[in-house]
């Protein structure tokens, strides 16, 4: 059995926190960024739609797929494989249906869980359907599928309401509905091959006569399910996925697009799935459903770990630009414990990665200026010490790494690590903070030095308000 050792471990105004007091993140006097900084604009809006995006969707359904897969696949390449020994001991759990799964970096497949937050989030006075309320992880295994083992955040995503972005959607054309990442949309990565996603369409931040165009172009009428009419894609390219399922679930006035693509060519398993999302959007219609929060929670993992959603917020993305955030914020979670095994010290440790990324408002993704925050969080101090300091100097992805002018929380550097360059990384006792950002596409990309000016005092606020009481 192999374990992971850490080569790709991690994302992948001078204010201080010893009052205890609010620190609010000021780029420069006035919210603006430094005049070597290119402004954040957004690039002009894309039409979309119709057959041609249809297609798009089963392609990117592919392609998605495959990279998760390859991204996997390179993390364990980089990282020395070590078989199991006497000495995993508790700190891997098996589960059934799964075999060998740390192999892979994973320590418990079913670390990952949702728990309710109790808020019913809005946006312009409609009460939100959340789209990973309405297809959860508890219904793919009661669909009697495997989510997948992987420890690196990816195989569960989420596009979702917070009720933290105080910025407006733009809701585009009646071409084609919005893509998975610029609306409200869940997928989660199956074992093996396969994925299961829902899209939610609502009137508050959908142009719902793009739902009309899309069934009206290439969709036939189903038997209905619950209340609501269903749709199946009919391919007549030859590019559809095998043992793939595109529907559209119509009524009462909301709207979901549905991929379903399973690892085998039984659609016992579909067809539950789909009875499942159109029973939980009738149930979500007739009474409002409370936002559910990933957490991750196992035997093998006691301490408390951090969500990196939790840690971004309305005043950090527009003290980087200016700009309220958009209502949507993006969510990738990875589904297990992971098992690391320190290069220093030869140590096994478990931990739980999460990533989150907030933006401000545009047609879509690719137009938004967006604020990233990664965090890993370890089950033992020591794990996040030394994972750290190979995040510094061990990894061969780590480049360009130099010292901040002020030191943020326990330690810390900025430079470019595995998962994304330009970070700057921070520990606070177990957990790594690892913070980012982009300017709209054609903005250009400021100096490390501009970076390490706006990004050092958002660190701070981290610090001081979203990690004052974590241990």
């Amino acid at each position: 059995m192999e374990q992971n050792s850490p080569e790709t471990h991690g994302p992948q105004n001078t204010s201080t926190m010893s009052t205890g007091q609010p620190v609010e993140p000021t780029a420069m006097p006035g919210g603006q960024m430094p005049a070597s900084m290119p402004p954040a604009t957004a690039g002009a809006p894309q039409k979309r739609g119709g057959k041609g995006r249809l297609l798009l969707i089963i392609g990117v359904a592919v392609v998605a797929i495959a990279i998760i897969g390859i991204i996997v696949s390179v993390i364990t390449q980089k990282k020395p494989a070590s078989k199991s020994t006497s000495s995993d001991s508790g700190l891997v759990i098996e589960r059934p249906g799964y075999s060998n799964v740390a192999d892979n970096g994973s320590a418990d497949p079913f670390g990952l869980t949702q728990v309710s937050t109790g808020k019913v989030v809005s946006y312009q006075g409609q009460n939100i359907i959340q789209a990973c309320s309405v297809l959860t992880l508890q219904n793919i295994r009661d669909a009697g599928f495997l989510t997948s083992s992987s420890s690196a955040t990816g195989p569960t995503t989420r596009t979702f309401f917070d009720g933290v972005g105080a910025g407006s959607i733009i809701k585009g054309s009646d071409l084609g509905v919005p893509f998975d990442q610029d609306t409200n949309s869940c997928i989660y990565k199956l074992e093996g091959t396969g994925s299961a996603s829902v899209s939610l369409y609502q009137s508050s931040y959908v142009n719902m006569d793009s739902v009309n165009t899309e069934i009206h172009s290439s969709y036939d009428a189903q038997p209905d399910s619950n209340g609501f009419k269903v749709y199946l894609y009919h391919d007549t390219t030859g590019r559809a996925l095998k043992n793939s399922n595109l529907y559209m679930v119509t009524g009462n006035g909301i709207a979901a697009q549905v991929i379903i693509n399973t690892p085998t060519a039984d659609t016992s398993g579909r067809d539950k799935l789909m009875n499942i999302i159109t029973t939980n959007m009738a149930k979500a219609l007739s009474t409002p459903t409370p936002l559910l929060n990933f957490t991750y929670k196992s035997p093998i993992f006691t301490g408390s770990s951090l969500n990196a959603c939790d840690l971004t917020d309305n005043l950090i993305v527009k003290s980087l630009f200016n700009k309220d955030a958009s209502p949507l914020v993006d969510e990738s979670e990875a589904n297990s414990i992971g098992l690391v095994v320190s290069s220093a010290s030869g140590k096994k440790y478990n931990y739980t990665e999460s990533s989150c990324t907030r933006r401000t408002p545009a047609e879509t993704y690719l137009d938004a200026s967006t604020v990233r925050v990664d965090v890993n969080t370890y089950e033992t101090l020591d794990g996040a010490k030394e994972l750290m300091a190979f995040d510094r100097s061990g990894s061969p992805f780590s480049k360009n790494i130099q010292n901040l002018p002020t030191t943020v929380g326990d330690e810390s550097f900025f430079g470019d690590v595995a998962t994304s360059d330009n970070c700057l990384v921070f520990r606070k006792g177990r957990a790594i903070v690892y913070v980012t950002f982009n300017l709209a596409r054609g903005s250009g990309s400021p100096p490390a030095s501009a970076r390490i000016q706006v990004l050092t005092p958002i660190a701070q606020y981290i610090l001081a308000n979203k990690m004052k009481d974590f241990q």
